[in-house]
């Protein structure tokens, strides 16, 4: 038995090997990155493995990176999916416009305009601005979602001056009325996401 003056020194040395060890595994991603910056990728790779498999969504989503463009690795766009949706399923948001791109594309899985939608939406959510010009688009023309020009002046106004263009063919279709009643729903959002 452990006495009542060990017990907390005991504890204090787990904390403080808990966080070297979590140090050391974010010390490991930025040596990925920077191993994959410099065009290292078989390290990267084995790093941005060691720490995937481990949950890390962002070295995940790099897996998943590397395994759709063949960097360090052979290409196969099937990896590439299953390491994307690990990190899509953390709200990793890359992760989550990648797979929506696959789907849409029908690159490593069949292509399917709703689940590309989906995952279109969840990374629209989180303010990614390709994304929200994405499902803008798709809900103008009425591709794997409904047909809503609401929504779809929205989600291109969310999407900033990468969606200028669009925004406007969306407007000029458009009444007043659904003018005015989508500019509330971007101030809603708005408010909602600061």
């Amino acid at each position: 038995m452990m006495s009542r003056v060990l017990k907390p020194f005991f504890r204090m040395a787990l904390f403080a090997v808990a966080l070297t060890v979590g140090a050391g595994a974010r010390a490991d991603f930025q040596d990925a990155v920077d191993a994959y910056n410099g065009g290292n990728f078989l390290y990267a790779f084995d790093e941005f493995r060691e720490l995937a498999l481990n949950g890390d969504a962002a070295a995940q989503y790099r897996l998943g990176l590397m395994y759709d463009k063949g960097e360090g690795v052979a290409r196969d766009e099937r990896q590439a999916v299953s390491w994307y949706i690990r990190a899509a399923g953390q709200d990793d948001t890359r992760a989550q416009f990648a797979i929506a791109e696959m789907y849409s594309e029908g690159r490593g899985v069949r292509r399917d305009d709703k689940q590309a939608a989906k995952w279109y939406l969840e990374a629209a959510a989180h303010g990614f601005p390709k994304a929200q010009l994405t499902v803008g688009l798709m809900y103008a023309k009425g591709a794997g979602l409904p047909q809503d020009l609401v929504q779809a002046y929205k989600w291109l106004s969310l999407a900033g001056d990468i969606a200028a263009g669009s925004r406007q063919w969306v407007e000029d279709k458009m009444v007043p009325e659904q003018i005015r009643k989508s500019r509330l729903l971007v101030q809603e959002w708005q408010a909602q996401h600061k």
